[in-house]
Formats: structure tokens, sequence, C-alpha cells
């Protein structure tokens, strides 16, 4: 017979009898093994714990910023021209208070003109891609100021005309006026509508009455024209009619580079 195993309480039992020392080499090392790996598993719960918390209160070097807010673009009118966010003449906006300029030269990019005195000069002009901007002082009894605004773009004319014709609601007796005028050695076209003025279609409005649009278009070249465009109450562009058409007249195309 073959010799009895110890009992389970013997450290190390005698030769054959493995499975004893097999018990007894688990239950010395899992035990320390299971409770250190019980003390890491509480280590990590509370760093992830920690790591947690100072995501949601902001701190920590990997905390989220705040996005800078982004600049929106202002809406485009019917020559591509963007809508001002101090058009006195289009929102009623009196935020902008330029100062009345002194007469003299006016410099852009492919032309030039003599600006006469009173008008205000918007700088920087509230719209990108618009050259130079002036206010035109309002006549006495009219609610807004009229709008100068002067620019080169492309597209087709006669589409820019039509769209303009689209932002008013005229009187059948009264239809827009279209000529041709001459500036230097160019021909150049000049537009009159009048009516209840109802803003672009980027930017509508409610109908203001009794309302004007007096544009010039300037071709540059074959594909692009320069754009003169007032906008306002009728009486003050009344009153400053005659000072238009001489500015408009002082134009000088300036030869391509």
């Amino acid at each position: 017979m073959s010799e009895a195993c110890p009992p389970e309480s013997v450290s190390i039992g005698p030769a054959g009898c493995d499975r004893y020392n097999a018990r007894w080499f688990a239950a010395e090392i899992s035990f320390p093994l299971m409770k250190a790996l019980s003390t890491m598993n509480r280590l990590l719960c509370v760093s992830i714990g920690v790591a947690l918390l100072l995501s949601l209160t902001g701190c920590g070097p990997d905390a989220p910023k705040t996005p800078a807010a982004v600049p929106t673009a202002p809406a485009a009118d019917s020559t591509g021209e963007e809508k001002s966010a101090t058009d006195t003449s289009a929102t009623g906006n009196e935020a902008a208070k330029p100062a009345p300029t002194k007469p003299g030269v006016l410099e852009l990019d492919r032309i030039s003109f003599l600006t006469p005195a009173g008008w205000k000069r918007v700088e920087p002009p509230s719209s990108r891609i618009v050259e130079a901007e002036f206010q035109i002082p309002r006549s006495e009894g009219d609610e807004f100021d009229g709008r100068l605004t002067l620019m080169a773009a492309g597209g087709d004319n006669d589409a820019n005309i039509a769209r303009w014709n689209s932002e008013f609601i005229r009187d059948p007796n009264e239809p827009t006026v279209q000529e041709t005028i001459k500036i230097g050695e160019v021909e150049a076209q000049w537009i009159d509508i009048r009516g209840e003025w109802k803003g672009s279609s980027f930017a509508p409005i409610s109908p203001r009455a009794e309302y004007r649009m007096l544009a010039v278009i300037v071709p540059l070249t074959e594909y692009s024209s320069f754009f003169i465009k007032l906008v306002g109450p009728r009486q003050t562009l009344a009153a400053h009619e005659k000072q238009f058409q001489e500015f408009v007249k002082s134009a000088r195309i300036k030869p391509r580079n």
C-alpha cells in the first residue's frame, strides 16, 4: 500500500503528494498577488476619477479650450456687394458717425474721382469688397441718409440692372430711366430707379416709400465694370444730385499696368 499523504495543514508533503505541494504553492503565491492586484485596481480607479473630475471642471493641461467666435461674413447684394452693418439708409442704424470730408481726389485701384465737401466717408468701408463708401447727409425731414458705394465687379450688367429694379415697388407711371453718358472717352450707363425700396434680395427690409437709386456702370474691361451706386430718400438724392453728377463726370479711368 502506498504511503498516505499528510493532511492539508502540512506545509510540504512527502514524495508522491504533488497535489498537496501544488496547493501549498498556489496558496502561498496567489494570495499576495491577488492582494497586490486589488491595490492596483483601487489606485487605477482613483486616477481615472481624478482625471474625469479635472476634465469636467476645465482644469489640467488637456482641458478643452473654448473656441473663438468665427466672424460671419455679411450678405451680398445684387452686385455682389455685401450688406453694410452701418448702412443707415438701409437699416436706420446710427452707430456709424463718419466725419464730413473735404474736397479732394479719391484714388482707387482702377479709377479716381474728385469728391465734394460734405459727404461723409466711411472708413473702412462696411463691406469687404466695396472700395470706397460715403454717407450722404439726409435732407431735413428725411429719416435716413443716402449711401454711396464704389466698387469694381464682373457679371452681366443687364442682370445687375434687373436685380436693382426688383428691389423697388415701382409706379408704372415712373419707369426706370436708362441712358448712355460719356465719362471722358468711355460710354457709361446711367440708371435712375424710383419707388418703394425693399432693400436687396439678400437683406430685405420693410418697403420705404419715396426712395430712389442713381447708379452708373463704367466699363473697365470686356468682363468687368465699375459700379457707382447711390441709394436713399428722394428728397436727399435730389439735394445732392448735382454733386453726384459732377462726381461721376470727374471719374478718370487708369490704364492697366
